[in-house]
């Protein structure tokens, strides 16, 4: 578990595209050595309209403690399909330059 806060500037280059950089701050619950209790974070991507039902955003996003310096990365990409206007599939593939892992995400949303 971890609580985050992050600020940082989005620019739309076209209907399609929107370019976004983000920093800021983690605290996690616990420490390991891969894990610091405080971590400065920083995610930039671009979200992609493909059509009217389906985006693809891809990610890269860097940590480093403070207190080691040691920065970890991952990339991350992710096909979205609305299902419904209040539903949505998602597919996600990340890689943090040694493991990959992919999801397949069913997000229903109250809104």
């Amino acid at each position: 578990m971890n609580v985050d806060a992050k600020i940082g500037k989005a620019v739309r280059v076209n209907k399609d595209v929107l370019l976004y950089s983000l920093v800021g701050g983690q605290v996690n619950h616990k420490q390991t050595s891969y894990n610091d209790v405080l971590m400065l974070t920083s995610e930039n991507g671009v979200l992609l309209n493909l059509d009217d039902i389906s985006r693809l955003n891809i990610e890269a996003n860097v940590e480093v403690s403070p207190v080691d310096g040691n920065p970890s990365y991952l990339f991350k990409g992710t096909a979205i399909r609305d299902l419904t206007s209040q539903s949505d599939l998602r597919l996600v593939i990340e890689n943090d330059g040694k493991d990959s892992a992919a999801m397949l995400r069913l997000g229903l949303y109250l809104n």
